[in-house]
Parts: C-alpha cells; sequence; structure tokens
C-alpha cells in the first residue's frame, strides 16, 4: 500500500487532539458537589446578615458556590480547582458559635446596665421586619438596644421605662401595619437585675423629675417618711456606698551601729531581751552577724511609721545602757579562751609532784669490801 503524505498524516492528529481537548473541558466543567448536614439554628444564622456576608466573602475566596437546600448545606466547586471543604464548614460553624457567645454577652450587660426589658414573641416574617426598621425603632423610641432571635422570632427591648414602652408601641403598629391587627397585646416592660423589686416605678412617683442627692433633702417629709417601700427605694437608688478602703502595707526602716558586746546581750538567753524591747516599742529588730568591721555590727529596725522606729531605738540605747558590765581585769574578760589541754596536764604535773616522796629498796645493796 502506497505510505500516506506526511500533511494528511499532521491534520489527523489535530483532529484528534482538538476532540480530546473537547471532552477534558467538558469532564472539568462539571462541577463537584458535596453536602453537610445542618442543624436549624445553623440554617437561621446562615440567612442573617452576618451569615450571608460570611458566605459571600468565603465563596470569592475559594471561588465555590455556597448554597442550602432543606437541613443540607452545599458546597459546589470546578475538578480543576482544589478547595478544603472542612476548612469551610469550620470556618462557618466557627462564626456562627462566636456569635451566640456574643449575644449571651451583650444580653448580660443590657441586662445589668439598662433599668427595664420587654420580650415579644412573633413569628419568624414579624421578626424579620422588625429586623428591617431596627435602626428606625432605636432612633425614635431612644432605647439603648434591640435583640432580634431569627430562629425563635424572639424580640428583647432594653432601656429606661418611658423608652421601652414607646419602642413596644412602635413595634406594635409596624405589626399591624404589615399583618394586620394583633389577635394578643404585647407584653408590658418589667424591670431587669440592675434595680430591686420594690422599687417604684417612674409612674408611680409623682411627675417625670429625676431625684438626686440636691433635691433629695427638698422632698416632703410626709411623702417620704410615711411610705416605706419609697424610703427604701430612694436609698437604694440615691445612697452611693464608698468603697471599702485598702490597707497600704508600708514600712519605715532605721539602720545603726551597735557594739559585738551589746549584740551578745540582746541574743543571749534565746533573745528575751530583745523580745521584750519589740514588744514595747512594736518594732522589729533585725541584727545581721555577717558583716562585722571594727567590733560594731549593723542592726535594722523595721517598724510602720519613722517615730516608732525612733522610738524602738531609744529603747534600745535605754536598755543596754542600764545593764552594768564586769570590770575589766587580768583574770576576767568579755570573751575568755581556755586550752584544756594545758590545764589538763598542769593539774597532772602539780598532782604529781604534790604527792609525798617514796624511796623503795627493790634490790639490796652491794657492800661495800
Amino acid at each position: 500500500m502506497p505510505k500516506r503524505p506526511e500533511r494528511f498524516r499532521f491534520t489527523l492528529s489535530f483532529r484528534e487532539t482538538a476532540e480530546c481537548r473537547e471532552r477534558t473541558q467538558m469532564v472539568d466543567q462539571t462541577p463537584i458537589i458535596k453536602d453537610i448536614f445542618v442543624s436549624p439554628k445553623f440554617k437561621a444564622f446562615l440567612a442573617e446578615k452576618e451569615g450571608c456576608d460570611l458566605v459571600d466573602s468565603l465563596e470569592k475566596r475559594f471561588r465555590c458556590i455556597i448554597h442550602v437546600v432543606g437541613s443540607t448545606l452545599m458546597i459546589s466547586h470546578q475538578r480543576n480547582t482544589k478547595i478544603d471543604v472542612r476548612k469551610i464548614e469550620k470556618t462557618l460553624r466557627e462564626m456562627w458559635h462566636q456569635r451566640d457567645v456574643h449575644r449571651t454577652i451583650r444580653e448580660a450587660v443590657l441586662n445589668s446596665t439598662c433599668g427595664f426589658q420587654c420580650n415579644i414573641q412573633l413569628t419568624k416574617a414579624q421578626a424579620a421586619v422588625v429586623s428591617v426598621y431596627c435602626s428606625d425603632i432605636i432612633r425614635r423610641s431612644r432605647i439603648d438596644d434591640i435583640l432580634i432571635d431569627h430562629f425563635d422570632g424572639r424580640i428583647k427591648l432594653f432601656g429606661e421605662e418611658n423608652t421601652v414602652s414607646t419602642a413596644r408601641n412602635i413595634v406594635q403598629h409596624l405589626i399591624s401595619d404589615h399583618f394586620g391587627p394583633l389577635e394578643e397585646e404585647l407584653e408590658l416592660p418589667f424591670r431587669t437585675e440592675r434595680y430591686p423589686k420594690n422599687l417604684p416605678s417612674d409612674s408611680n412617683l409623682a411627675g417625670d423629675t429625676l431625684f438626686s442627692h440636691d433635691s433629695y433633702d427638698n422632698l416632703c417629709e410626709d411623702r417620704v417618711f410615711n411610705d416605706e417601700e419609697i424610703c427604701q427605694a430612694l436609698e437604694t437608688r440615691l445612697v452611693i456606698t464608698p468603697p471599702p478602703k485598702t490597707k497600704e502595707h508600708s514600712e519605715e526602716s532605721i539602720k545603726f551601729q551597735v557594739a559585738s558586746a551589746d549584740v551578745a546581750k540582746l541574743t543571749s538567753n534565746r533573745g528575751s531581751l530583745k523580745k521584750k524591747i519589740e514588744a514595747e516599742s512594736k518594732c522589729t529588730f533585725l541584727i545581721s552577724r555577717e558583716s562585722e568591721s571594727f567590733g560594731m555590727i549593723p542592726v535594722e529596725i523595721v517598724a510602720e511609721t519613722r517615730a516608732l522606729c525612733q522610738q524602738g531605738r531609744t529603747a534600745l540605747e535605754k536598755v543596754l545602757l542600764k545593764t552594768p558590765e564586769k570590770p575589766l581585769t587580768r583574770t576576767t574578760s568579755r570573751y575568755e579562751f581556755v586550752d584544756r589541754k594545758e590545764t589538763d596536764s598542769n593539774s597532772k604535773r602539780n598532782s604529781f609532784r604534790n604527792q609525798p616522796k617514796v624511796l623503795l629498796q627493790l634490790s639490796p645493796r652491794k657492800s661495800s669490801s
């Protein structure tokens, strides 16, 4: 058979490579879908604004598509791109738990700082409408904050009594405009943990005036002292107890030199003289025996004030002056050094010499011829 020309062979190889490329591109374009089970609360978090922003940022970062179908989180991506699905899931769940922790801390802080609270139970659709107009409600009612739980449809209003009641009325009108009149009335505001239960509300007191320490003396005595509950309420609201005084442990000290003989007097007999002076002067004497120079030893007196240190020094000097000293002679001195070996040998020699001499005739004398 005749051989094919080189040009024809080249065109066949080119067509084959083009078909192979088309097939590989079709295979690469089919996405890989991975399913992850999610709880209803996690699903509600992904539907909120924070969750939507997080999903959008993860899609741009990893070049994938994240969507929820029923109770399944689906992550789809191209075959030629490698994506760590576990990292995406971990990031979503960490942000979800972090949001719950911040919400609990925020609720505890509002409960301790605000005076009144109002809990409103709504449906998920009604809570979504309230979340849209949340900033408008805060601006018009001047409440401190609003907490909205999209999963349960629970709304919590925090602030003072007047502001919370105003926000409650705004929420009621807003829901009635969008969903019709409500079947049940919303709950009334109640006190938080900031004030005790026996504290009367501002509506029970005369007018809407704010009491202060200056206006406390100008109140009518019959009004205040006839009602025990109002007295207790005003005391708890107005009286500010000062913080307890902290004791500062400050010490003073004086250092001076004392003769070694006087130090021996202080430390003798288990330091009885030293303990007596410390008890009388309310000081502490610290004697250092390491650094001795020219027969003087440093002594430090420690007390709470400088005056007590000076009193302890004067008491020490008086006691040392009163104690008598033995006169110095040749035989007596402050420090007597006795050599036991010399005394023992001398005593033996003296006792031997003082003994009477005895002559014993052990052998007869030779007679002189």
